[in-house]
């Protein structure tokens, strides 16, 4: 169980936090010498689309509740609460297995690496 990896570029640790200060866990940026880095995860779109749907699918459900009164509007501050303390969670655990299982690449080896295979053809 890591919370820490190896920028490829600068060799510099890049922590739990950048994970975290991400917009989404796709890319992260080191905090040495600012290069992004694509996480390279198996079905990381997979994971991050089903968990967003989920929460999604929980607040629509809470949303209708409230507007059809049967919860107050004190329960439904109560369940976004519990979304926002899940979805901390969820950080947490998806940022352990991202540092544990997947690698990071430089953004900028990709295009490059797209760019040259892209010229090479006829």
């Amino acid at each position: 169980m890591k919370t820490q990896g190896v920028c490829p570029v600068c060799k510099g640790t890049v922590s739990f936090w950048a994970s975290f200060k991400a917009m989404t866990p796709f890319t992260i940026r080191c905090p040495q010498c600012k290069a992004r880095l694509k996480v390279v995860f198996p079905r990381l779109g997979l994971i991050f689309v089903a968990i967003v749907v989920c929460f999604l699918g929980a607040e629509a459900i809470g949303a209708k509740l409230l507007l059809t009164q049967r919860i107050t509007p004190m329960q439904f501050l109560a369940l976004n609460s519990g979304l926002v303390v899940g979805w901390l969670v969820l950080e947490i655990v998806l940022g352990i297995l991202l540092f544990t299982h997947a690698s990071f690449v430089p953004r900028s080896l990709l295009k490059n690496h797209e760019c040259s295979c892209s010229r090479e053809k006829p």
